[in-house]
């Protein structure tokens, strides 16, 4: 969660992240500061500087003994049982290359691994669904979390506080790994994003809107500020289930007029509300939604005197709300009058959920490759990707209303091919030929 929330303050403040979205978040759920470290856990690792780290099970210091070795370890105050031997050991060889984004008071690491490593993972994660795993650095825990399920990803990432992380950085760098260091927070001059920003960090939610809607009454509507906290606001609401709450902000967002400076924002702001009305199976709303953002980039594609780039990005955004929402037919067209090169990642995003969600993978695999070709920059998103459609992972999925819609099409269409007889069959398919 504090993830998904840095990423949408970092976005809203004009401050660039990760283009890629990581796939899966792996050891991220608990972030961690070891009291007192057991002496002698995995003490070899110092004569080791290879070994990057080390995946131990965890379990909570009141959930049934574990019937291997097991040494106790607390941080934050709370104590954890370790098995001693390790579940899995990472070493230098094992990664291509590494990222760390750093934020106020923690980073989060990301690891591209080979193949033989991303399995293992898979298959630990899925062994211990539910549980927790640790990952330790020598004497010292970097991060523990609960495992959701098995995760498939060439990417390993975790999150963790900057002084449990100093260790495994060093022997990264000293490793001779690739590591793309950022810190995009030091573009950040506002104090006020800043003290909320922190309180994400550290878990505080509640503390973060409040000090959000400090900042959106400490500005005036016409400053360029006011719509960016409005947006992070709204998100962070509905991180907190105030849904009331959250779609009073967004409707205030939506019916601004679209510009090339806040499109995005705006956009950000419909698919909010979509999103949020189609869970709450509230579909005539989700619907009067879903028209207007249709007609609302329309109306900008449509405006005289646009720049070629802004008309692409809201055609192209018009064809992913019908990829997930409405009829795929229609993204033919999309696809059609916008070539590839008008937005590279856009472009190719698109025809490649498109021929996923038609079920024509191979095809989905070409649009990949394209888009790696045209942007090597992209090449750990490009990756994650291919590496699901590998594992049969589908990268988007259609919205719950338009996969009924779907089956309700595909029942009906086979009730249509068996009233019809062999004849119409084949008239029928000699027209499609023509």
């Amino acid at each position: 969660m504090l993830d998904t929330l840095k990423q949408h303050h970092l976005r809203a403040h004009g401050v660039r992240s990760y283009t890629n979205l990581w796939a899966v978040l792996a050891l991220v759920s608990v972030t961690v500061g070891i009291s007192a470290a057991p002496a002698g856990l995995d003490s070899v690792e110092s004569t080791a500087p290879a070994i990057l780290f080390r995946i131990h099970v965890a379990h909570p210091a009141d959930a049934e003994p574990s019937q291997g070795e097991t040494r106790s370890v607390v941080y934050r105050g709370q104590p954890w049982q370790l098995d001693v031997a390790p579940s899995m050991v990472v070493s230098a060889t094992d990664v291509e290359k590494a990222r760390a984004e750093y934020g106020l008071t923690t980073v989060q690491i990301a690891f591209t691994v080979g193949k033989d490593t991303s399995e293992a993972f898979t298959a630990l994660t899925g062994e211990h669904a539910g549980g927790y795993l640790a990952m330790m650095h020598g004497d010292s825990v970097v991060s523990v979390a609960k495992v959701p399920g098995a995760i498939a990803s060439p990417v390993l990432q975790t999150m963790a506080l900057l002084e449990d992380a100093e260790g495994l950085l060093t022997t990264v760098r000293d490793a001779g790994i690739a590591l793309a260091e950022e810190r995009p927070f030091e573009k950040v001059a506002d104090q006020g994003v800043l003290e909320a920003a922190k309180l994400l960090e550290q878990g505080d939610l509640q503390g973060a809107i409040k000090a959000y809607r400090g900042l959106l009454e400490s500005v005036s509507p016409e400053d360029p500020r006011h719509l960016s906290y409005q947006l992070v606001l709204a998100r962070l609401l509905m991180q907190a289930r105030e849904l009331e709450q959250a779609k009073d902000q967004l409707d205030q967002i939506v019916v601004l007029p679209i510009t090339a400076v806040n499109r995005e924002m705006i956009f950000s702001a419909f698919v909010m509300c979509v999103d949020m009305m189609e869970g709450l199976n509230q579909y005539p709303l989700r619907n009067i939604y879903l028209k207007q953002a249709l007609t609302r980039l329309g109306e900008l594609e449509a405006q005289e005197g646009v720049e070629p780039k802004v008309r692409a990005w809201a055609q192209l955004s018009a064809g992913f709300l019908h990829l997930r929402y409405m009829d795929l037919k229609q993204v033919d067209a999309v696809l059609t009058d916008q070539n590839r090169e008008s937005d590279p990642d856009l472009w190719h995003t698109l025809a490649a959920y498109h021929k996923e969600l038609l079920g024509d993978v191979n095809a989905a695999k070409e649009f990949y490759q394209q888009w790696l070709e045209a942007r090597p920059d992209q090449a750990e998103a490009i990756r994650v990707r291919l590496h699901n459609l590998e594992l049969g992972r589908p990268n988007i999925a259609r919205s719950r209303m338009a996969q009924a819609m779907d089956q309700a099409a595909a029942a009906q269409e086979a009730k249509d091919s068996e009233d019809s007889g062999p004849e119409e069959e084949a008239g029928s398919a000699d027209s499609v030929t023509d």
